[in-house]
């Protein structure tokens, strides 16, 4: 096998091998075609002889079971036995026996007994003639019959006879100058009947043998379309080879040379377009150090602003304890300061490759009523342009159920519903109302509208990825159905014009996860510090103590837990609930 240095030399190197490979086929195949004519044609003409002899043989078969029905009707055994005075009462019946034969075939019939006299006799004698005794199938039918002793002597046209030839044979052709051999159509057996006399003409008929070169013509067509198309087999090889791996490599080798990010338009095979993104991977972190150096820079400086807004909220909460705004505005501070707290313990002192990243497109148990209602209350702050009702009625039992999904892909489809749901809203009574309850094992998840509606004949399309919104595909509600399907639940969708469309969407429910108690026991008066970087836990927590006015102090961030430890004086008397896997790395190790 040659080495190659390079994939210019790859590419000569592969297009010299694909010639030689075409050049070795043609070669191979043209011997072969013409080892194959020759031996066609040296048996051609021994071949034809037999075709002809056995088209023979199927015409003599095909009369010899006419005569045999002849021979046996009732009619004819009385004729035979009859003597001269009868005979000639029954002359006109044994003629119209006879008459059952195709008399363009057969001219004369002349049956005579064993001392040669005539017994039966009609048509004009030609020159092809057999003559058959009667006694066939090896001497046992017409020997009970005492018919052994008498012959027929059948008269044929001889035209006619090779016309019969040419119907069970079309390749059979007459002499017309009566040049060729042709056949003896006469032998020793007449099928079953044997011949003690026969005519000694030869039947002038030959055989059509396929013009030589008419097959040399379809050897030389065939030999040309076979080298065209492996000459395009050549160019297509060649062709997918610079499309699928020369051109790649060699954008790859040009973006490194170059120190720039590998660009993902060209279509990599699989194996090196994972090639390309370990490549862009290790190349983002070189960008997202820098990202690491300015979020430090922003967390530093967001840090002040954000103290001022939390002594803020201090003060009024004070004077505003049960303002509902209030406490949304101190969570939304709270998060504020786990971010900046995550920004700046994530990328201080730059080790971005042992960052710890909280990816929610790896799947992972959740509670599905909490994240439905973080949901809502984001949709409500993109909504504020119309006026609108939203309405989410869920039962308790659904709000302690797990689920099992990807966080990301999950919001986004069901994002994509709620928006589609909002606008559909045409009126300002629009209303959209979410309900999650419990229904054989699975949740039950309607998201209701009082929209514009889908058109009945539309509803096909859409689940089918027509989009409504304009010409071509949509994703939204195609793509959620085969995404439910992946979870082993379905979407449904009914619409009526005017009236709204109703989405229902069913999801299993999972068994509680190792680490999730049934139920947590505790002291009436216990306070329970909960430090968990998901809002959404907070609430199951409630729930599994199962007391209303339970005393709770919650934690999103770890740094603001630890500032609150060093104030207190007994750690003991508090119920502490900490999720193990929290997005910064040095505290999931503490």
């Amino acid at each position: 096998m040659p080495k190659t240095k390079n994939l210019e030399i790859l590419k000569t190197t592969i297009s010299k091998i694909l010639a030689v490979f075409i050049l070795v086929n043609v070669s191979l195949v043209s011997i072969g075609l013409g080892i194959f004519i020759l031996i066609y044609f040296s048996e051609a003409k021994h071949t034809s002889q037999q075709l002809m002899i056995d088209s023979n043989n199927i015409l003599q078969i095909k009369l010899a079971s006419e005569l045999e029905i002849i021979a046996n009707n009732s009619n004819f055994v009385e004729y035979m036995r009859f003597g001269e005075v009868s005979r000639n009462e029954y002359y006109t019946t044994m003629k119209w026996l006879f008459r059952n034969l195709d008399d363009n075939l057969v001219k004369a019939v002349l049956i005579r007994n064993i001392q040669g006299a005539k017994i039966f006799e009609y048509g004009k004698p030609t020159s092809l003639y057999a003559t058959l005794k009667l006694c066939y199938l090896n001497n046992k039918i017409n020997f009970k019959l005492g018919n052994c002793e008498n012959n027929i002597t059948i008269y044929f046209d001889q035209k006619h006879y090779i016309t019969q030839l040419k119907n069970i044979n079309n390749n059979i052709l007459a002499c017309i100058d009566y040049s060729c051999n042709g056949i003896r159509p006469f032998q020793n057996k007449f099928a079953e009947f044997s011949i003690i006399n026969k005519s000694a003409i030869n039947m002038p008929v030959t055989y059509r043998i396929r013009n030589p070169m008419s097959l040399f013509l379809l050897f030389g067509i065939f030999s040309i379309l076979l080298g065209v198309s492996l000459i395009l087999i050549h160019k297509i090889i060649r062709k997918l080879i610079d499309r699928s791996l020369v051109e790649p490599l060699q954008n790859i080798t040009e973006q490194l040379k170059r120190n720039k990010p590998i660009s993902n338009n060209i279509d990599y095979l699989v194996e090196l377009g994972y090639l390309v993104g370990i490549i862009n991977d290790y190349k983002t972190h070189e960008v997202e150090i820098e990202l690491g150096k300015k979020s430090i820079q922003i967390a530093h400086d967001i840090g002040s602003p954000i103290s001022s807004i939390e002594f803020a909220v201090g003060n009024l909460k004070k004077h505003n304890t049960h303002n509902g705004n209030v406490e949304l505005l101190e969570e939304s501070v709270k998060m504020l300061r786990g971010i900046s707290s995550n920004l700046l313990s994530k990328y201080r002192g730059g080790n971005i490759l042992n960052s710890s990243i909280d990816d929610e497109s790896i799947p992972r148990f959740f509670i599905l009523s909490t994240l439905i209602q973080h949901l809502i209350k984001i949709k409500e702050f993109e909504w504020k342009i119309r006026k609108y009702t939203i309405k989410y009625i869920f039962d308790e039992e659904s709000s302690t159920k797990w689920c099992y999904a990807a966080l990301s892909e999950l919001k986004t489809k069901l994002s994509n519903i709620l928006n589609n749901a909002y606008e559909s809203l045409d009126k300002d009574n629009g209303l959209i109302e979410i309900e999650l309850t419990i229904e054989n094992k699975a949740f039950l998840l309607i998201i209701h509208d009082n929209g514009i509606g889908i058109p009945e004949n539309k509803i096909a399309g859409v689940l089918n990825g027509e989009s409504l919104k304009h010409s071509g595909k949509g994703i939204g509600l195609s793509s959620a159905k085969e995404y439910f399907r992946t979870l082993n639940g379905q979407l449904e969708l009914k619409s009526y014009i005017n009236k709204g469309t109703k989405i229902t969407i069913r999801i299993p429910i999972i068994k509680n996860p190792a680490w999730s108690p049934m139920a947590i026991k505790c002291n009436v008066n216990s306070t329970f510090i909960i430090v968990d970087d998901d809002p959404s836990m907070h609430m199951l927590w409630q729930q599994k103590t199962g007391m209303k006015n339970l005393k709770l102090k919650l934690f999103i961030n770890v740094i603001d837990f630890f500032e609150w430890s060093k104030l207190q004086v007994n750690m003991k008397q508090f119920v502490y609930i900490i999720d193990y896997n929290l997005n910064d790395k040095i505290y999931n190790e503490f």
